[in-house]
């Protein structure tokens, strides 16, 4: 796919952001520099953050993105044929599934603009991974 293209699928911006996150061009990432084996949770992205020098906030309704936990597990078992769909979403009322939502977002909309403002300020140069 093009970037132009790429640039007006809107399907392609990352939530919450005026203008696409990859605007600047092609960014490309090493799994061996990042560590990423499967699905992350909270913990697995801020050690990232961490060994890359990003820093971030998140708002403090997110309450730390402990929910990407349970997502992460549900997904998991999802995938691997362990519970059914229905199963996954018995116990979950459309509340509690919106505030869930609302949580992820949350968390990740703070992990977003941390790596936008890394990126902007071109970060990456000076940081050195562990």
């Amino acid at each position: 796919m093009s970037m132009k293209r790429f640039m007006k699928d809107k399907s392609n911006w990352i939530y919450g952001f005026d203008t696409p996150l990859f605007a600047a061009g092609r960014l490309h990432l090493s799994r061996k520099a990042t560590d990423i084996s499967g699905n992350l949770n909270a913990e697995k992205i801020r050690q990232i953050c961490k060994n890359h020098g990003i820093t971030f906030s998140v708002d403090a309704s997110c309450k730390g993105g402990a929910v990407l936990d349970d997502v992460k597990d549900k997904r998991n078992n999802l995938a691997h044929g362990t519970i059914l769909f229905v199963e996954c979403g018995r116990e979950y009322s459309v509340e509690a599934l919106i505030s869930i939502k609302d949580e992820t977002i949350t968390f990740l909309d703070g992990i977003l603009k941390g790596m936008k403002d890394y990126y902007d300020g071109k970060s990456y140069l000076l940081a050195k991974t562990v």
